[in-house]
């Protein structure tokens, strides 16, 4: 068995990812610009001054407002260090790091070269250090427990011990604390897994290693619905505002997005009387009265609610009208054009690994996470930040994109100079 040394290439871009955000976070720091902090923050510092996991919405308590996994290691930090955004940068980065570590593992499934190069696009992925630096938000570790369940999933592929099949279950758990989207995954995840195992086994031992990977993510998110439970006398789930988020996507003024079409948080261009209405109510009434609300429109208006849902599976991979309002980007065209690029190139590289015939487990292990997401974000409302979460998977196929275009290029360029010489002589 290798020894994992500090010059292994995994090392090396943990600790270069580390290294370019942390110079970014003593400039940010240095010139007093510090990233906006948002309901995590407070939440955090509620909790801290005694006041519960509680934070105030539309005009009242949340006791279950977010998913908490973030929150609570907030709140670890401003216990450990203070309350100061300095230790959040830093986590967040780490998370990054280890993102960039596992897309490059990822890679590897296909070639040392894809690997490295899709870490290095990964450690500069402009959303993703967008956000690290300007927000203390979870995307970063987000987009780190997608990738990380992809590779566990490849692991568990090669090697279904029951270890593998306990950390792809407590990954897919702690996901479930962040995007419950990834619900939507499991399912044809693990029919893929029946496929594609490197063993033969029996659908009866199939369902047994299944029946393991549910039963660990069970365990990981029993906690705090048992928490709700008790909190609400009801079953809530992870969060009350699931509801409010199903509304925004799905009501007569929705676009897609978080925002109407003249730019207002969607809630503030509702109705006088359903604003008031909700704002006189506490968080359980106002999570079945947006819950209400949401139900009425589908089934007042299925066909809406079907081109919807077809518009937000398209903006999820495209751009909406609002996103420079969203994001504050002054160049839209620049970013479009080098997103175009990369699909270009993620395309470019599927279409070569299929042709090889090298992975296609894994094309098909990835897509099918892009789908289930795709799909479940798309039944509530979608912004950037969603795909931004799921992008660097698509960085490693435009990586081998490009570390083909570049040794068929060398060889090109070595068969010339050989010519060069021996006609020389």
């Amino acid at each position: 068995m290798k020894k994992l040394t500090i010059a292994h290439p995994g090392w090396c871009i943990f600790l270069l990812a580390i290294s370019v955000r942390m110079t970014a976070i003593a400039i940010i720091i240095a010139i007093h610009r510090y990233p906006l902090p948002l309901e995590y923050d407070v939440i955090a510092s509620n909790w801290l001054d005694g006041k519960g996991f509680t934070y105030m919405h539309l005009g009242t308590v949340y006791q279950s407002f977010p998913n908490p996994l973030y929150p609570f290691l907030c709140i670890v930090l401003y216990k450990l260090f203070g309350h100061h955004p300095l230790p959040v940068l830093i986590m967040q980065s780490i998370f990054s790091g280890l993102l960039s570590v596992c897309i490059y593992r990822i890679g590897c499934f296909l070639d040392k070269q894809t690997g490295i190069l899709a870490a290095l696009l990964t450690i500069s992925h402009p959303g993703i250090f967008y956000y690290d630096l300007s927000y203390l938000h979870a995307l970063s570790m987000d987009s780190f427990l997608f990738v990380l369940i992809i590779l566990l999933f490849m692991q568990l592929r090669s090697i279904p011990v029951l270890l593998n099949q306990v950390k792809t279950g407590a990954a897919l758990g702690l996901q479930m604390y962040e995007r419950g989207t990834i619900f939507f995954f499991l399912i044809p995840a693990l029919i893929w897994l029946y496929f594609f195992s490197a063993y033969r086994y029996s659908i009866k031992r199939w369902l047994k290693k299944c029946a393991v990977i549910v039963l660990v993510m069970g365990l990981m998110t029993a906690p705090w619905v048992i928490r709700n439970i008790t909190v609400h006398k009801e079953f809530v789930g992870i969060c009350t505002t699931l509801s409010e988020v199903l509304w925004r996507g799905n009501n007569p003024l929705a676009t897609g997005t978080a925002y109407c079409a003249d730019g207002k948080p969607m809630f503030f261009g509702a109705p006088k009387e359903f604003q008031d209405k909700i704002m006189g109510l506490d968080e359980i009434g106002q999570m079945h009265a947006f819950q209400q609300a949401a139900l009425e429109f589908i089934k007042e208006s299925p066909a809406r609610f079907v081109l919807l849902t077809l518009k937000k599976m398209r903006l999820f991979w495209w751009f909406s009208p609002l996103t420079g309002i969203e994001y504050h980007f002054s160049h839209m065209g620049l970013v479009k054009l080098l997103y175009v690029i990369l699909l270009v190139l993620a395309l470019g590289g599927i279409c070569l690994i299929i042709r090889n015939g090298l992975r296609i487990d894994l094309v098909l292990l990835i897509f099918i996470l892009f789908s289930a997401v795709t799909l479940g974000q798309s039944f509530f409302y979608v912004q950037q930040k969603h795909r931004w979460a799921l992008e660097p998977l698509l960085l490693i196929f435009a990586a081998h994109a490009m570390t083909n275009l570049y040794n068929r290029l060398l060889a090109g360029v070595i068969i010339v100079r050989s010519k060069i010489i021996k006609g020389s002589r």
